[in-house]
């Protein structure tokens, strides 16, 4: 078995032919905005070269909304405020998601996130994630060596990945407490305090 996903090219073809008119690919690559073209498919970089549109259609949404990220859905949101802003108030946003219940989108639906801000506040706080914890992601070739150092440490707890870690504390001052007690690794670490993508 294998997952059948088509690919930006080819769903960039395949919408040329049943359009009947020119499609652009852009990609964080792409320079200029093509004037002949009237429909542009890709990846986020099209909310961002872009400045109007009469319609903003999201494949998967599901894909940002269920990521393993702690900031998934406020990620996912942003992107969807992106495509709202893109068509104004006369445009149209459209969503493939398999989970229309979940409470961003619900939110949308009924103009009211009230419930999706409780449910994020309340996963936040269980879990002692920013803004109700502190977080740092670690990188680099010096990694294990400052994961060693800081698993001595009862400020912060510490969870190794393949070619990252990731620390967490119950606040600001004893991340940068533990932080501050490190020894000087031999290979060099990248520390990103509250990281945007972990």
């Amino acid at each position: 078995m294998r997952s059948v996903r088509i690919g930006i090219s080819r769903l960039r073809d395949e919408l040329e032919a049943a359009a009947g008119r020119l499609v652009q690919e852009i990609t964080p690559s792409t320079t200029s905005v093509d004037s002949r073209a009237s429909v542009f498919v890709g990846t986020e970089a099209v909310l961002h070269r872009i400045d109007r549109a009469d319609v903003v259609v999201f494949l998967d949404i599901d894909t940002e909304l269920l990521a393993p990220r702690f900031r998934a859905s406020e990620q996912a949101l942003d992107l969807l405020a992106h495509g709202a802003r893109v068509v104004g108030s006369s445009g149209e946003l459209v969503i493939q998601t398999a989970v229309p219940q979940h409470e961003v989108l619900a939110g949308l639906a009924s103009g009211d996130l009230s419930a999706h801000v409780a449910a994020e506040r309340l996963r936040r706080q269980r879990l002692h994630l920013p803004p109700f914890g502190a977080l740092a992601e670690i990188s680099g070739k010096g990694t294990a060596e400052v994961v060693g150092q800081l698993a001595q440490s009862l400020l912060v707890q510490v969870a190794m990945g393949d070619e990252r870690a990731l620390v967490r504390a119950r606040s600001w001052d004893d991340l940068s407490e533990a932080l501050a007690a490190l020894d000087r690794p031999k290979q060099r670490v990248r520390i990103a305090v509250d990281p945007a993508r972990a």
